[in-house]
């Protein structure tokens, strides 16, 4: 069975184009903290609905953009 986790790729590629520069700046707009950016950077496989919901919010896409089946 395939399971979904971050696809960080995507996220740098979509921060580069919203303009946010480094993962303070995303810590900052997701409500989340640094620590746990790099957290989930570390495990992309643990990622929470919650977690997901604000990264999507910060970065202005949809889940799909940001996950990947593997």
């Amino acid at each position: 069975m395939k399971k979904a986790k971050l696809d960080f790729e995507a996220i740098d590629e979509l921060m580069d184009v919203r303009g946010l520069v480094g993962t303070t700046e995303l810590a900052r707009r997701s409500g989340m903290g640094r620590p746990h950016l790099y957290q989930l950077r570390a495990n992309p496989e643990q990622a929470s609905l919650l977690s997901i919901t604000k990264l999507c919010y910060a970065l202005r896409c949809q889940p799909g953009n940001i996950l990947v089946l593997k």
